[in-house]
């Protein structure tokens, strides 16, 4: 493979990457500040191996998607701690977790968090927006609600660190879900301080979340898993690189997805991810329990392995794939098809 050619053919961002070195994470995880991001500050990318399966395959479903969420999460727990929460005391600054269901908790950030921080004291928050219609990969025209929320936990009269573990696509639900927590903090004369974000995540949400943290006078933190990719015309799917199929479906024309990415990342990936393919998959319905705020429900896994078919199935046909690519594509469509065999 030419890395080099593959780089520039989709416009890929190599060069706002900056390594750093946090103390107690595994040999194998890397961390990177993204400087000079024109869109916002405190950005990093959290590298870890198991970050990589999840996005590179997306037959992982139900509990060895559960292990992988965990071992990445702790990871996470550990940079979060490290940049931001050495600094914020237990006397005046809270820890809050805001669970944006249905999604949010297949991260596993919360456990992990509780795991480093067993003395410290993390309430939960859980809201639900949803859209007013549901078709998949296709968030463009719905309108978004708030049909169930939970803030009873939420502290009185501290600072908050809100930490909102999330795919961040638009951006469209977690504003929503800032601005709810914000609301609900002023009641209770409490002042969010930061918002931290973790998950896969979207240039476009970050612009938008920037946009309202900036208005209210809050600092925006946000650690994307493995890279921040741009955002597919559908406003759903986020690749590392790659062909925008719902944008060829819809005009038949060709467009180049690429993302931000430290180039040793990239060439770790290449090896694995199907190009265009989408990294979160139906993050929801690839668990197989999903709290929903009124009970537990099951996700929809063999929904998802079989629209993931379909997808990279499309992507073989318009994206001319080279040998090598199609050698990925092909391997992974016949890991989808043995687990779908199973449900």
């Amino acid at each position: 493979m030419d890395v080099d050619r593959i780089i520039t053919e989709y416009k890929i961002n190599i060069g706002r990457t900056k390594p750093l070195g946090i103390s107690g994470l595994q040999k194998s995880t890397r961390v990177f500040k993204v400087s000079e991001a024109a869109f916002m500050d405190n950005l990093y990318i959290i590298d870890t191996p198991s970050g990589k399966e999840i996005a590179c395959h997306p037959h992982i479903v139900g509990k060895e998607l559960d292990k992988l969420a965990l071992s990445a999460a702790g990871e996470a727990a550990q940079t979060i701690s490290s940049i931001i929460l050495t600094n914020k005391k237990e006397d005046d600054t809270r820890i809050v977790v805001e669970n944006v269901l249905r999604a949010s908790q297949g991260y596993k950030l919360f456990p992990a968090l509780k795991a480093l921080l067993p003395s410290r004291p993390i309430p939960q928050l859980f809201i639900r927006p949803r859209y007013v219609s549901k078709s998949y990969r296709n968030h463009v025209t719905r309108e978004l609600q708030v049909v169930y929320k939970d803030f009873s936990e939420l502290p009185k009269d501290k600072n908050i660190v809100l930490i909102k573990p999330d795919t961040e696509a638009t951006g469209a639900s977690g504003v929503l879900s800032v601005t709810e927590a914000l609301n609900e903090s002023k009641k209770r004369g409490s002042n969010i301080t930061d918002v931290v974000l973790y998950g896969f995540i979207a240039i476009p949400a970050l612009k938008l979340l920037k946009k309202t943290t900036d208005e209210h006078g809050i600092k925006l933190h946000a650690f994307a898993i493995g890279n921040i990719s741009e955002l597919a015309s559908n406003n759903y799917d986020m690749t590392l690189y790659g062909i925008d199929e719902s944008y060829f479906s819809k005009h038949g024309e060709i467009k180049k997805l690429g993302s931000i990415v430290d180039k040793s990342t990239l060439e770790n990936y290449l090896q694995e991810f199907i190009p265009g393919c989408d990294q979160p998959g139906d993050w929801s319905d690839r668990q197989s329990r999903i709290f929903t705020g009124l009970g537990y429900e099951t996700g929809d896994i063999k929904g998802h392995l079989t629209r993931s078919i379909n997808l990279i199935e499309n992507l073989r046909k318009i994206s001319k794939y080279e040998a090598w690519q199609d050698a990925i594509a092909r391997k992974e469509i016949t890991k989808l098809r043995k687990v779908l065999s199973t449900y």
